[in-house]
């Protein structure tokens, strides 16, 4: 009988706790220099933005951006277990390191919106954000709300994970 009420009481817990505490964001790192580093704060920005929807991330470093963009993010196919997104984002690689973790924190502030539902890109160039249709061109656009958003939390976000690593530091 014991064991009834234990397999019970963990079946009604899995229906009620959300599965993003047993599940972790995975993070692939590509390109040409800075990986770990970029791959630990991908990890760090997530954290803080409280990401652990099940998503497959592949940050890219390019030489082969544009120089009039500095990042983009992309949600791609399914992954391949038909659970969860597959999200790409392109970061410029001629940008300076400092620049690169600015645009890495912009940039995750897109992804938190895509795991999230916050923002939905659908295949006709529509967008639903925070449950509001959009018209969107599918070009960049800086007053568009999602990036109003990414603009306003990028720098504090780098900021607060900043602040949290030196706490960790040892003296």
């Amino acid at each position: 009988m014991k064991r009834f009420h234990l397999i019970l009481l963990s079946h009604i817990l899995s229906l009620f706790l959300v599965p993003s505490v047993f599940s972790k964001p995975v993070v692939s790192v590509t390109g040409i220099n800075n990986l770990e580093e970029i791959k630990a704060l991908t990890e760090s920005f997530l954290e803080h933005l409280e990401v652990y929807e099940d998503l497959h991330l592949l940050i890219v470093l390019t030489l082969k951006m544009s120089d009039q963009f500095d990042g983009a993010t992309f949600s791609t196919t399914p992954t391949e277990s038909g659970t969860g997104m597959s999200i790409r984002v392109n970061i410029n690689a001629h940008l300076s390191k400092e620049e690169q973790i600015h645009v890495l924190a912009h940039e995750m502030i897109h992804v938190k919106q895509l795991a999230k539902n916050e923002l939905i890109l659908q295949a006709d160039n529509g967008v639903i954000w925070k449950g509001v249709p959009c018209k969107y061109s599918g070009f960049y656009n800086p007053n568009s709300p999602w990036e109003k958003e990414a603009f306003k939390y990028d720098s504090m976000l780098v900021d607060q994970v900043r602040s949290s690593q030196s706490k960790k530091e040892p003296c």
